[in-house]
């Protein structure tokens, strides 16, 4: 089966199973790059995805671009990497938005307590 072949509604349905056999999750959304190519945004299964709505588990969701989809198949896409591929690189950007996260808050703290000891000095 071609990709070319399928609508997108038709790839949600069907489960992506990474090149070691473990199912890995569900095509929820897609995205372009600045070059137009496609990447689908890979969903988790039931409990992860409640976990992120419950702000339990960060919502990080693996992007995957089409040349890793190696066979398509009626119910499910075999890739031609390990999950542990994808989430290596989900995880790299994870990691830098958590440090730039961390320095807005304390950029946000610093300003804050600037603030603070003007007015306290306005009072005095």
């Amino acid at each position: 089966m071609q990709l070319s072949d399928i609508s997108f509604s038709e790839l949600k349905k069907k489960k992506i199973i990474d090149s070691d056999g473990i199912p890995i999750g569900h095509i929820i959304d897609l995205n372009f790059d600045g070059d137009g190519q496609i990447w689908f945004v890979i969903g988790g299964g039931f409990v992860e995805e409640t976990l992120e709505r419950l702000n339990i588990r960060p919502d990080i969701d693996l992007l995957l671009p089409v040349d890793w989809m190696e066979v398509i198949e009626e119910d499910r896409i075999l890739l031609n990497r390990t999950s542990f591929q994808l989430g290596s690189t989900c995880e790299e950007c994870w990691l830098r938005e958590k440090e730039e996260l961390v320095r807005v808050a304390t950029d946000q703290e610093h300003e804050r307590n600037a603030t603070l000891r003007l007015t306290e000095y306005r009072l005095i």
